[in-house]
């Protein structure tokens, strides 16, 4: 994220904003909100994505083995 960071900070933290709103505290767990995360990653065909949304879910420790 640090090249995001660098090149478009405007948007690096409007995108830090919306995760920070996605991430509160709400209707769906943690579990759900990662394997959402999983979804879209593939999607979007972003490889590193989808390894750090599916390393967060696997820690919730509820993720199915």
């Amino acid at each position: 994220m640090s090249w995001f960071n660098e090149k478009t900070p405007d948007v690096a933290k409007a995108f830090s904003e919306m995760r920070n709103s996605v991430y509160k505290e709400g209707a769906l767990d943690l579990r759900t909100k990662e394997i959402i995360s999983i979804v879209a990653s593939v999607l979007m065909r972003c490889e590193r994505c989808t390894e750090i949304h599916a390393e967060r879910a696997k820690n919730t420790g509820q993720l199915m083995k």
